[in-house]
């Protein structure tokens, strides 16, 4: 099995950390990335390795569903997070070109713990952005702020956040 002999080895924990933290730092800017990407990003390598693994499996009479389909998966896995990486700085830099637009947006909840984070509507999703709450209440926040995204379009009809701040009513 390939993932069985990936996950038995030190450096791949190391490099799938690494790449979990670029992600979560670049894509949390991001806004309104489709779904119908990501899948698309996972199911076509995972189609694809699938049913290479099925061919060469029945040929070398090794073939195993269980096995292809969690080699499949795994490794359609790493290639996602690597292409979602690539896409997401080719997003930020097509971005770079483009006009910087400033939204007003109301403020739909605020929750505060290890991290606090700051929820909004644009464009008919909701996001969360972090924020460091340190002298507001959270009914004031809700109920007497704003968001100010400064943001820019970018490919795949998708939007990436310069800078944010809250601002009052």
């Amino acid at each position: 099995m390939i993932v069985k002999g990936l996950l038995s080895q030190k450096w791949f924990y190391i490099v799938m950390i690494g790449l979990l933290i670029i992600f979560i730092q670049n894509s949390k800017l991001i806004l309104h990335m489709h779904f119908t990407i990501n899948v698309l990003l996972f199911m076509i390598p995972f189609l694809s390795i699938f049913f290479y693994l099925l061919l060469k499996g029945r040929k070398d009479k090794t073939y195993s569903l269980k096995e292809n389909l969690i080699d499949a998966g795994g490794i359609a896995f790493f290639i996602l997070f690597i292409l979602k990486i690539m896409i997401n700085f080719y997003i930020k830099s097509y971005s770079e070109d483009q006009k910087i637009l400033i939204m007003r947006l109301p403020v739909s909840n605020l929750t505060s713990g290890r991290q606090d984070l700051i929820y909004f509507e644009f464009e008919g999703e909701k996001y969360s952005l972090r924020y460091s709450n340190r002298d507001l209440e959270k009914q004031d926040v809700i109920n007497n702020y704003n968001i100010e995204l400064s943001y820019s379009p970018s490919v795949f009809d998708t939007y990436v956040v310069k800078n944010y701040r809250i601002v009052h009513k």
